[in-house]
């Protein structure tokens, strides 16, 4: 084929966000810990990142609004509900820096718990979704929650993958739950830790990529954004 009748990409293509969703029917599954991880670590290797607090309870933002200002950089999080949600993605495929890149080079949606009763509502961002991450934790309640929720998304994206999270290393049943989780979705290898850093990072509006730690949790959150950046594609 000759550079001639090479095909035209719209634009608006070409410049669509990079969109991770985040979702699970169970409160406390760390969502918003997940979130707050990849956002970071995508601006600190140079991304423009937007994301979308759908939570009531405004976690994201709050651990936004203590973030020290020279954390801020190329980082962005709104709060937001489903009301009007497609055109600010919309609107987001056309906002551009000074560079002439996408303000939202990766946007990343945080959903609230109990969102499988609104399937209606959310059934559109579980599609459009370059890639679907449902945390949970090792515990039977857990697994019991997430699993129907799982086949629920897949039907509308199988692009999606379980993060097992707040993991007690020491624990010998992690395994069987990992076994359970993979019969019936994808799950990201990488496995994140129990860890009171995590906890005392938020306080300041800071996740352990942020700070030097010897321990190897950075290097989990690492891990992780490095499975989601193969599965989007960037």
């Amino acid at each position: 084929m000759t550079k001639a009748t090479l095909p035209k990409v719209r634009r608006a293509e070409k410049l669509r966000p990079k969109t991770i969703l985040i979702t699970s029917p169970k409160g406390g599954s760390g969502k918003s810990t997940i979130a707050r991880a990849l956002a970071v670590r995508a601006a600190q290797l140079g991304h423009n990142v937007v994301a979308l607090d759908f939570d009531a309870q405004r976690t994201l933002t709050k651990w936004f609004s203590k973030r020290p200002e020279e954390g801020r950089s190329n980082i962005r999080v709104e709060s937001t509900d489903f009301d009007g949600w497609s055109t600010r993605v919309f609107d987001l495929q056309n906002e551009l820096d000074v560079a002439g890149r996408l303000t939202a080079e990766i946007l990343i949606i945080d959903l609230p718990p109990g969102v499988e009763h609104a399937m209606s509502t959310v059934r559109g961002m579980i599609e459009r979704a370059d890639l679907v991450l449902v945390p949970t934790q090792p515990s039977e309640d857990d697994i019991e929650s997430v699993e129907p929720w799982m086949e629920s998304v897949r039907r509308l994206n199988g692009r999606a993958a379980y993060v097992l999270n707040r993991v007690n290393r020491q624990a010998r049943s992690t395994t069987d739950y990992q076994n359970r989780l993979l019969s019936t979705g994808r799950l990201c290898p990488i496995l994140i830790p129990e860890s009171e850093e995590v906890k005392k990072a938020h306080t300041h509006g800071c996740t352990v990529l942020d700070i030097t730690l010897r321990s190897e949790v950075p290097k989990r959150f690492e891990g992780l954004y490095s499975f989601v950046a193969q599965e989007i594609g960037i």
